[in-house]
């Protein structure tokens, strides 16, 4: 029997969950007098076993952490796994007891005040509450601890902080500043500060990040949202941050991985690991495969790499926005069309029907171009006079006369206007919306 705290510890020293659920299993199968007090002492020990392990975890990663980077001695890591072994451990129990106990779990509703609320008895809402909360902190702690280990097994944490290993490592994040900047600065139109136009796939991630959860790199001196992060540290952060879109930080770090191999000429793939480890579709990987070799001007690459079937289709209107004015920044009209046919983007603003217009003119679809506008938004002076400038930019005026309509008389007169929304890109040949 498993009665006292002392044997809770052993067995879960030496990883024996299943002798604990065994125990707990005949415990309330049984219904002995004692049982409640005895659940209530475990409950308790539970709770400070959890908190001691994700404190320990934590102090452990970080304090490990110098300046840009980790450094991870071969005590250190075996901590780390001890650890993590013993969160995941702490996974399991909960996950059980919350099944097994119906509506109560190890964390509320077997009488000892939660470790998350401080309440003892509550409404099946706070108790639901607390689940969530602990089971998900439960979680980023593991993943934290997956990451540390999964970067020290591929040889990417020198074990202490020596200067030629400083050295490589600040060039590396050199490197990654100056390729995004360069990135940027290359960018027709580009403001520091802008936040709707995205330059680069990279910082559009960045970006969104930062509107759902506020600032996401959190450290002392770091006041700009950029990429790159301003350390690793702040980079393994992200993982802690409450409601965090798990997809969002899988793409954020599988962008990370995709610099270090790059600037360390990785023999290995570097990505295909990470995703191995943490199981990550392929077709996700290969999509921020493809971001990444566009940010780098790996263009004609990155577009048969997003267009095959071996990438996931973007799933943010944001994407197809910063990929498009990408593809016509670096003068790839013809990609861009191939791109818009593709993908089919919503047209859900004026600006995203300029945008499509503008891909069109630049590949002669004149008359595309004029029914995209006309049937996505209006067909009001401003963009009328919008289509005659962009028509001119490309010397279409002669084609562009074809389309003005009959009312317009080039003073500013309007025509009938017509509103439609949630419309796609419209293209002859293809079959229209009644």
């Amino acid at each position: 029997m498993l009665d006292t705290e002392g044997q809770w510890s052993e067995a879960f020293s030496s990883n024996n969950i299943r002798a604990i659920i065994r125990w707990l299993r005949k415990l309330t199968a049984e219904g002995e007098a004692d049982m409640e007090e005895t659940l209530q002492a475990f409950s308790c020990w539970v709770q400070r076993t959890s908190e001691f392990a994700k404190k320990e975890l934590l102090t452990l990663c970080f304090s490990r952490c110098h300046g840009l980077w980790m450094f991870l001695d071969r005590s250190s890591f075996t901590r780390v796994h001890m650890l993590l072994q013993k969160l995941r451990n702490l996974l399991t129990l909960a996950q059980w007891a919350r099944r097994q106990l119906s509506s109560a779990h190890l964390w509320h509703g077997v009488g000892v005040p939660c470790v998350v609320c401080r309440d003892t008895f509550g409404s099946s809402d706070v108790k639901q509450g607390c689940w969530n909360r602990e089971h998900r902190a439960l979680k980023q702690h593991i993943w934290l601890g997956r990451l540390v280990q999964w970067w020290g097994i591929m040889g990417l944490l020198p074990k202490y902080p020596e200067a030629h290993e400083v050295k490589r490592i600040t060039q590396m994040w050199r490197e990654m500043d100056q390729s995004h900047r360069k990135a940027c600065l290359e960018t027709p139109g580009f403001k520091q500060g802008q936040t709707e136009r995205f330059v680069t796939l990279i910082q559009g991630m960045v970006t969104q990040l930062d509107r759902q959860h506020g600032c996401i790199w959190i450290t002392e001196d770091c006041t700009e949202q950029y990429y790159p992060p301003p350390n690793l540290q702040a980079l393994l952060k992200l993982v802690m941050v409450p409601h965090i879109d798990n997809l969002s930080i899988q793409a954020l770090l599988m962008y990370f991985v995709l610099d270090i191999a790059n600037f360390l000429q990785c023999k290995d793939d570097l990505l295909q690991s990470f995703c191995k480890a943490f199981t990550i579709p392929s077709s996700f990987s290969q999509q921020i495969r493809a971001f990444w070799m566009l940010d780098h001007g790996h263009i004609k690459a990155a577009m048969q790499l997003l267009l095959s079937p071996k990438a996931a289709v973007p799933g943010f209107l944001w994407q197809h926005r910063c990929i498009i004015r990408s593809l016509l920044t670096r003068k790839q009209p013809q990609l861009a069309l191939r791109y818009l046919l593709w993908a089919k983007p919503p047209i859900q603003s004026v600006d995203d029907a300029k945008l499509c217009a503008r891909v069109l003119l630049q590949n002669s679809c004149v008359s595309d171009a004029w029914d995209l506008l006309k049937r996505g938004h209006t067909e009001s002076d401003n963009m009328v006079v919008y289509f005659l400038q962009a028509c001119n930019g490309f010397g279409l005026c002669a084609e562009a006369s074809k389309y003005i309509p009959a009312g317009y008389n080039g003073e500013g007169d309007s025509v009938e206007e017509t509103e439609t929304t949630g419309s796609q890109v419209p293209l002859k040949g293809e079959r229209k919306a009644d």
